[in-house]
């Protein structure tokens, strides 16, 4: 790939991660007199439409931004860190271990966000505790979500500028 294209790519991933943070920051701040939820009392089928929406409102925005950063912006990070070459297939897990050892993310706690996105996007039916456990880690999840969003894009947009692009 062509450090043009690397570039213009990688401005594109910040700008839709920048946008699906913007979003989940809407979410959370319709749902914060909600969490954190009861795992004993939730029962999802028992919820007003308009609470039932704003949760998987939350639970998509959660997800898609996870989604995103570890699928897409992440290795586009790190193609922008060594060049146009750094982009060829890399497992994802190489792609954590450099953007931790630059200071970008901690890959544990990424991992951990990893798995509750897993959750989010392949419910258990007639689980209401369960549920209402991953929708709890998700929110304590949000913060470290968003700070690495706006860390990340902040770097990535830094660099950006040394391809040329106003990012």
């Amino acid at each position: 790939m062509a450090e043009a294209e690397l570039a213009t790519r990688a401005a594109q991933a910040v700008t839709g991660m920048e946008r699906l943070a913007g979003r989940l920051r809407s979410a959370i701040g319709e749902l914060e007199g909600l969490f954190p939820l009861d795992p004993e009392a939730f029962h999802p089928d028992d919820l007003d439409v308009a609470t039932g929406l704003l949760l998987d409102g939350f639970r998509v925005r959660f997800a898609d931004l996870e989604d995103l950063m570890g699928r897409v912006v992440f290795p586009l990070a790190v193609a922008l860190a060594e060049g146009a070459e750094g982009l060829a297939e890399r497992p994802v897990e190489e792609c954590l271990q450099d953007l931790a050892g630059r200071g970008l993310i901690d890959a544990e706690t990424w991992h951990a966000a990893r798995e509750v996105r897993n959750q989010l996007a392949h419910p258990e039916p007639n689980a209401g505790s369960q549920r209402a456990a991953i929708l709890n880690r998700a929110w304590r999840d949000t913060g470290m979500l968003l700070e690495t969003a706006e860390r990340v894009a902040a770097w990535m947009r830094l660099h950006l500028t040394h391809h040329g692009v106003g990012g």
